[in-house]
């Protein structure tokens, strides 16, 4: 037998603990389909579930074959144990959302000017912030907010934008509370299923805020946001 079967059935038998591991279940043996129908709910194991089961099936039919064959009737390829090696892993050692996604966000407070939101936006082109006051957390602001603001009250007078304060806008804003709070372990897996799920209930502009606890208190609770825009990094990723 060549030596992408030995390394085919060498990764096979890692990657087999790895989900006897993961299901903690206690059973001295458990099959490898069993185990895949046990892990439903993970994350990598959904999203991955198909090709598990083929390389299940390639490992049975490798194993009959040593016993009942001189021939190679099937090669595993060196892509495909590339691609278990990194199903392992992705299950054992999941990408943390801190990660990739850990960064300085820039928070305002209710009674700061409407205009440093709008600098903000011109020269980094971010376009929702958290906005509190005190320690209280308000919600986001956006640049759809704002404008839905705008548009409202230009109607009725002119608008000097040097006066006006974010709280006056951030309840305009239908959006402000379309966020979700997660830890910052939470896994990219969990992430693309999440924002996948709040977009198949009609959801799409959600927000993932990322803190260490999975609370906001302070605005340094805050330690990053992802939002729909970065689907395509986290999906290059996986």
């Amino acid at each position: 037998m060549s030596n992408n079967f030995e390394s085919f059935i060498a990764e096979f038998n890692k990657l087999h603990d790895v989900l006897k591991e993961k299901s903690n279940n206690s059973s001295k043996f458990v099959d490898f389909r069993r185990l895949i129908d046990e892990l439903e709910n993970n994350s990598v194991v959904k999203k991955h579930k198909k090709q598990l089961h083929l390389i299940r099936e390639l490992r049975n039919i490798l194993v009959h074959e040593k016993k009942d064959s001189k021939y190679n009737l099937a090669e595993p390829s060196s892509e495909l144990i590339n691609d278990m090696i990194e199903i392992r892993n992705q299950i054992e050692y999941p990408t943390k959302v801190n990660k990739i996604f850990k960064n300085h966000v820039q928070c305002f407070k209710a009674e700061d000017n409407l205009k440093d939101v709008l600098n903000y936006i011109k020269d980094k082109s971010y376009t929702q912030f958290p906005v509190f006051d005190q320690n209280e957390f308000l919600g986001l602001v956006s640049d759809n907010g704002i404008t839905f603001w705008l548009s409202e009250v230009i109607k009725e007078e002119i608008v000097d934008l040097s006066e006006v304060k974010i709280a006056d806008v951030i309840g305009h804003d239908e959006n402000r509370m379309n966020y979700v709070t997660i830890k910052a372990d939470m896994s990219l897996y969990n992430v693309d299923e999440l924002f996948s799920r709040r977009i198949r209930n009609g959801e799409r502009g959600v927000v993932l805020l990322i803190t260490a606890l999975g609370k906001i208190e302070k605005p340094e609770d805050i330690i990053g946001i992802i939002t729909p825009w970065d689907l395509p990094k986290i999906n290059e990723i996986l």
